[in-house]
């Protein structure tokens, strides 16, 4: 429920204010405005109504102290001021308050003005979020396309230095060999956005969606693949079963690679990931496991693109696509992802995906 604080001295007016709103908001009270301010430092109301005068911070000084920082800056706030006192609003509206509210006033007047001053938060809110949501799509739309255009030339150039190794040094060899390795993590980042993009902007209609029949094969070349790339071959188990599910095997694949990525990338070679499916009535289970460093719960609800977790702690490399991907590829199909741990940090991701109909 929407939450306003009213700040005033006067036990009398603040009871009276309270009284005409509690009926459709929850009210927070405050006698004075030192009080007020750790109030809202606290709570975060979406309406702030405070008097003027009030002795040791007066309604100045409360304003002045939430303006000051970020987390109350742009609650709206409304002044309760005395008819001698309107003089002062210059002041306060230049100093940031959004309104204010002479004494006296009747109930009315005073739901009419928290009412157009709540419905002009939220439309400023939603323009704010309206731009936000453009500027995003705009740049899933073309970053993807120009930063895999530049790679591709860039990396085109590095190989044909590279087909010239003959008359290099080591020390050569090894530069061109750290350029095209950083053009290949360069370009699986324009293909994560590419990816990233497709769940943005489209979800998926199981009714248009091609099935995969051998779901079986598509995790075991996946997960092998892989595991090669981290020459950890020997590391990889695999305990599979087939199943008919309504994702395309280019979808299903790059689940599968992302979650084994993460699972080989946070541990340590000699130590066993394990990548098992099963059948389960209505559903295909999938789970992938590995010891020690990676996503703990509950950061599979906090998983969304450009977030990492514990980036302080392990030095990761890319923003936080794959996984986010991965969960959004999962959903989009009418499945799940959870991540689960064991007393012993084993990591484990399970996805659950609906089988495809056989009818």
């Amino acid at each position: 429920m929407t939450s306003i604080l009213v700040i005033e001295d006067n036990d009398i007016v603040r009871k009276m204010v309270a009284r005409s709103l509690n009926d459709q908001f929850t009210i927070l009270e405050a006698s004075e405005g030192f009080s007020g301010v750790r109030l809202a430092q606290e709570h975060l109301p979406d309406l702030i109504i405070c008097d003027i005068a009030m002795p040791g911070m007066d309604g100045f000084g409360v304003l002045e102290a939430l303006r000051s920082h970020q987390a109350t800056a742009s609650i709206p706030f409304v002044f309760l001021t005395a008819q001698h006192e309107r003089n002062l609003m210059r002041r306060g509206m230049a100093m940031g308050a959004d309104d204010y509210i002479t004494k006296p006033f009747t109930v009315e007047e005073l739901r009419q003005a928290v009412q157009a001053r709540l419905k002009k938060r939220a439309i400023q809110q939603e323009a704010v979020s309206r731009t936000i949501e453009e500027v995003r799509q705009n740049i899933a739309r073309s970053l993807p396309h120009e930063l895999r255009t530049a790679i591709m030339v860039a990396d085109g150039y590095a190989h044909l230095i590279e087909s010239e190794s003959e008359n290099m040094t080591e020390e050569q060899k090894s530069m061109v060999g750290s350029i095209r390795n950083s053009m290949s993590r360069l370009y699986k980042l324009a293909e994560n956005f590419l990816w990233y993009s497709k769940t943005e902007l489209s979800k998926l209609n199981p009714d248009s969606v091609a099935c995969t029949n051998d779901t079986e094969l598509v995790i075991r070349q996946t997960a092998h693949d892989k595991a090669k790339k981290f020459s950890r071959i020997e590391d990889l188990r695999l305990d599979l079963h087939n199943a008919r599910l309504t994702l395309t095997e280019d979808y299903l694949a790059k689940i599968i690679d992302e979650i084994v990525e993460n699972a080989f990338k946070f541990s340590v070679r000699g130590t066993v990931v394990q990548v098992c499916s099963r059948v389960d009535e209505t559903r295909y289970l999938i789970s992938i496991s590995n010891d020690g460093q990676g996503l703990k719960p509950p950061a599979s609800e906090k998983i969304d693109g450009f977030m990492q977790f514990e980036r302080d702690q392990y030095e990761q490399q890319g923003v936080g696509l794959g996984l986010a991907i991965a969960k959004r590829l999962v959903a989009a199909a009418g499945g799940e992802l959870m991540i689960e741990n064991t007393p012993e940090d084993r990591i484990t991701v399970a996805i659950q995906l609906p089988l495809a109909y056989q009818g």
